[in-house]
């Protein structure tokens, strides 16, 4: 089982970014709609919300009278790994930021509290209840990365021809890990993509606004995402 770091109450406005990225236009509905069955299946807790009453339980969020929100209020995943394994995993908005100081750093230096192995099994084991019998193998930490504006880093680095990045995916790296490595390996091998990636270069930001935005201390639920 996977694990993120330290857990603390999710703040509204987690709450918030989290139903931003579970809002769909009347076009995009309908192929979540065809998922919501193996919601139903599996016990796992959601709401389907109108704009209006999106509007007035997180005022700040102002969505198109025709728009969707699906709100799942357990966050996390599962999936089967091999030897007869769970992947499991859990975000923890709370987290500070994380300094790395030296180029010796590992992800080895990083910790996750007890209390996860609880939280992870209390939030889906009504999903999965062989979890209540399960045993912990291992446990990892993430750190997740983000730009200032909240979008990838992507492509070619000008001052240092040959280096390329995909950076910046913060959680969704399951969703932009495939189409990253296709872009990637166009990059290399023909020296530009199939399509415009341009508003992700690496090269899209001043010097002065990235030494700003590295000095500064933020926590995870305080940050810019977006989801494509």
């Amino acid at each position: 089982m996977q694990i993120r770091p330290p857990p603390a109450e999710i703040s509204e406005k987690h709450l918030v970014q989290k139903l931003l990225r579970n809002t769909f236009d009347p076009q995009s509905w309908p192929e979540r709609e065809k998922l919501l069955p193996l919601y139903h299946e599996c016990g796992a807790p959601f709401e389907i919300i109108d704009a209006a009453e999106i509007r007035k339980r997180w005022p700040v969020l102002t969505p198109r009278e025709d728009f969707i929100g699906l709100f799942d209020p357990l966050g996390g995943y599962m999936r089967p790994a091999s030897g007869n394994r769970i992947l499991a995993g859990i975000e923890t908005a709370e987290r500070k930021e994380w300094r790395v100081t030296s180029e010796d750093f590992h992800m080895a230096a990083l910790s996750a509290a007890p209390e996860l192995r609880g939280k992870v099994k209390s939030d889906f084991i009504s999903l999965l209840p062989p979890l209540g019998e399960a045993s912990w193998e291992t446990e990892k930490v993430g750190l997740l990365t983000f730009a200032m504006d909240g979008e990838p880093i992507l492509g070619p680095v000008k001052q240092l021809p040959g280096f390329y990045v995909g950076v910046a995916f913060h959680s969704g790296g399951f969703a932009y890990n495939p189409v990253t490595g296709l872009l990637l390996a166009e990059f290399v091998a023909d020296g530009r993509t199939s399509i415009d990636v341009g508003a992700f270069s690496p090269d899209r930001f001043e010097s002065h606004e990235v030494d700003e935005y590295l000095a500064t201390t933020v926590a995870q639920k305080d940050v810019v995402k977006r989801r494509h």
